[in-house]
């Protein structure tokens, strides 16, 4: 029923979406009541691009509400409740735009809303901005979780943590811990998730530390039988275990071979660049995504990047937008530094070969344009900028985050021409700087560390 609104009253109900995602035939997910009649459940589109759902009063199937026709969008009367067994759903995603023009893709966030009031009822939706790691997690459930045709709905774990018991491994597994616990939403806590490394008493320390008992694996970084014992458990494998060109080599040749999704968080240029080289058409062969940089190197640089020049891009009213783009990046930088990341530097220091691919801006790409040098060399100097009014200094990361920022703009270019999909133009370059509170800390900061007594150990 539809037709005019009423008086706005407390539901006495709850509602629930089964959607194409949700795991099971009778599984739900449950909306949030935020009051006033309005229910809400947000959740990303998996790898088709689009997804169906119905809605279950009071989570029963057999009194489902549901559009009058099969793969229906919103704007239309809502039927029900009733035993419609999910032949009749709403459609999200695919060629279908919400409200604002916008159409989903791989990825993207929908939140869908109910409105009820008496026997009116109202369903819509739309693509939202996205929640970080929350959403990225959300989209391992929904890729590969919840597909029954997917051979990966059949392996053990969704997400095996490996590197679990390292400085960052630790704090991803604290957050993986407390999201399975505490979450609202059921397919958060019905994640599997298994915590792995070279050392099960040091797991075990960990379990007790976090206080929540995880499925535990060991595997040898050099132990390839083991690496692919575990990439064969799981859909997706992180990886914290850096040095990454040390520890998490044979790990990606693993979950390359056998169709394992992987991530990392890894700073290390020359470790990213092995991977394209070595292992980009076994992954491609086997269906496998292969993610690195996917911490504080290199996310903020390279998304926030990709958000500057698409809102450029879309102010400048142009065709093609700007022909000519220099995005500058001004960190200020705060906190410790890790082993892992204190080991990957002097593991590049200790290694000439692998200080060269440091030192390449064009490392992973982006060397376009006659002269591609020009605006993308490294700051190397203590420098006090006229337009931000403060003093600027080399920042390490930019060793990596420019690179992939770069990378980025190479895999634009060569799959898009400029234009609406690709907002690189060819003269595009890109710095990273960090800002100093004083010109003595930057000075400080541009001078090269010494070397410890006796080399480097």
């Amino acid at each position: 029923p539809g037709g005019a609104r009423g008086r706005v009253e407390e539901s006495r109900h709850s509602y629930y979406i089964k959607g194409s995602w949700t795991r099971g035939h009778d599984e739900a997910a449950l909306m949030e009541d935020e009051g006033f009649g309005i229910f809400s459940l947000s959740f990303v589109l998996g790898d088709a691009g689009r997804e169906t759902f119905q809605l279950w009063l009071d989570g029963d199937p057999a009194r489902a509400l549901h559009p009058p026709e099969p793969l229906s969008v919103r704007g239309i009367p809502v039927c029900g409740p009733d035993d419609d067994r999910g032949e009749r759903c709403w459609l999200v995603g695919g060629a279908l735009a919400d409200h604002s023009g916008r159409r989903g893709r791989t990825g993207d966030r929908c939140r869908v809303q109910l409105e009820v009031s008496g026997r009116w009822r109202k369903v819509g939706w739309t693509f939202v901005e996205s929640d970080g790691l929350f959403d990225v997690l959300q989209l391992v459930a929904a890729v590969v979780g919840s597909s029954p045709y997917s051979s990966l709905s059949r392996r053990s774990y969704d997400i095996v943590l490996y590197g679990a018991t390292g400085f960052t491994g630790r704090l991803c597994a604290q957050y993986l811990a407390g999201i399975v616990q505490s979450s609202v939403e059921p397919w958060v806590r019905s994640l599997r998730v298994a915590i792995a490394g070279r050392s099960m008493p040091k797991l075990e320390k960990l379990q007790q530390e976090i206080g929540f008992r995880f499925p535990m694996l060991t595997a040898d970084s050099d132990d390839m039988d083991a690496l692919l014992s575990l990439a064969r458990s799981t859909c997706v494998c992180i990886s914290a275990a850096g040095p990454f060109m040390r520890f998490s080599r044979n790990l990606v040749a693993a979950c390359s071979e056998v169709g394992t999704d992987y991530t990392d968080i890894n700073g290390e240029a020359p470790f990213v660049r092995y991977l394209i080289d070595h292992f980009h058409v076994a992954a491609e062969a086997s269906g496998s995504f292969i993610v690195p940089n996917c911490g504080f190197d290199c996310v903020p640089s390279d998304l926030g990047c990709l958000a500057a020049l698409e809102l450029l891009h879309k102010r400048s009213g142009r065709e093609h937008g700007c022909s000519a783009v220099t995005v500058r990046n001004y960190m200020d930088v705060r906190g410790v530094v890790s082993g892992g990341t204190i080991a990957s530097g002097i593991m590049v220091a200790e290694d000439p070969e692998l200080e060269a691919q440091v030192a390449n801006p064009f490392v992973l790409g982006g060397a376009l344009g006659a002269n591609p040098a020009v605006g993308h060399e490294d700051v190397k100097a203590a420098h006090f900028d006229d337009r931000r009014l403060c003093w600027t200094a080399p920042l390490e990361m930019a060793r990596v985050n420019a690179r992939v920022v770069r990378r980025s703009q190479h895999l634009f270019q060569e799959h898009f021409e400029e234009g609406s999909a690709n907002v690189y133009s060819t003269s595009f370059s890109y710095r990273e700087l960090a800002v100093a509170p004083t010109e003595a800390a930057a000075r400080r900061m541009a001078a090269p560390p010494p070397a410890p007594p006796g080399g480097r150990r």
